[in-house]
């Protein structure tokens, strides 16, 4: 017996007790009858009771010109229409740097997820979803230079020769340490677009770029005379995730089963594909000197032994 019906039952039977004995079957079958009656209004016109749906806010690119985002992004669809859930997905109302979204991500506000570089301090703020969207390509770094500087870059043969050059970082990539930490010196903006623009002007000698990111740079800056170099590669261990709050485990759950299922079914592999198989044939790493560094703000293992999670950097997928 429902609780509605239940409280209509008790009123009818308290009215029915007042009445004489002669009239207290009549009363009370029309009584009942009433009662069902008034329960089935209630219930059929009450508004149907649906699980909230799962937020999915993510930044929005950091200038006009910023395509990094394209295929995080469409990552991220992806993984929700894969992970079964009831959601609702669209980007944050401001643009923003990647320290701000994080706070925002801290303090669960206008953002729900994050697509970053890890770090062990990210890792244990956020819940992070150890599947890396970058495919492991992310610590492959090749240079964004003033194309008048091309000579000198094509006779670097070793790390302390590139020691002597200034590299160009925004101030709250993780990439700052990281490049600090190996020797190497390091310039860095208060946002994305001055990069270019200290580049351009000579006040740093080149930009260390992830193939996935580089190649695109280069396009949306014309008239600047920047070019890929093409002689040189840094490699170090990073991986990028999407991240979310500690206290979103829903999210993490749903974006989890989303990307295991679209590895599985091979839709991450196209997609990855699509946005950047093109750049990994144009590094051309078989050709490039290739100087190694150490990521000491990164000692978390990575998935990497999961074959499937990891792209090889000099294969080309095509489909």
């Amino acid at each position: 017996m429902t609780i509605e019906f239940a409280a209509i039952e008790i009123a009818t039977n308290q009215a029915a007790s007042t009445l004489p004995s002669t009239r207290k079957s009549s009363v009370r079958f029309w009584d009942t009858w009433v009662a069902y009656a008034i329960l089935g209004i209630v219930l059929f016109s009450a508004p149907p009771v649906f699980a909230d749906k799962i937020k999915v806010i993510y930044p929005q690119p950091e200038s006009a010109d910023d395509r990094r985002s394209r295929y995080a992004v469409a990552l991220l669809k992806l993984a929700m229409r894969k992970s079964g859930v009831e959601y609702e997905i669209y980007p944050a109302s401001l643009h923003m740097q990647q320290n701000r979204a994080l706070q925002q991500l801290t303090a669960d506000n206008e953002i729900s997820v994050v697509w970053s570089e890890a770090t062990d301090a990210r890792e244990k703020d956020f819940l992070p979803i150890r599947i890396p969207i970058d495919k492991g390509l992310l610590g492959w770094r090749i240079f964004l230079i003033d194309k008048k500087n091309a000579a000198q870059f094509a006779q670097l043969q070793t790390l302390n020769q590139l020691k002597s050059l200034a590299a160009g970082q925004q101030h709250d990539w993780p990439d700052v340490q990281i490049l600090a930490a190996n020797g190497l010196k390091v310039d860095s903006s208060m946002d994305y677009p001055s990069l270019f623009k200290m580049l351009s002007a000579g006040r740093i000698d080149y930009l260390p770029r992830s193939i996935l990111e580089i190649w695109d740079e280069e396009q949306t800056h014309p008239g600047m005379n920047l070019v890929v170099e093409k002689a040189i590669a840094l490699q170090y261990p990073a991986v990028e995730y999407f991240f979310v709050s500690r206290g979103n485990s829903a999210l993490a759950k749903a974006l989890e089963k989303g990307l295991r299922a679209a590895v599985k079914d091979g839709s991450f592999d196209r997609i990855f594909a699509k946005y950047n198989g093109k750049a990994i044939k144009l590094a051309n790493f078989k050709n490039r000197k290739l100087f190694k560094l150490k990521n000491p703000i990164l000692q978390n293992e990575m998935p990497y032994e999961e074959k499937d999670l990891r792209q090889d950097k000099d294969e080309t997928t095509t489909n």
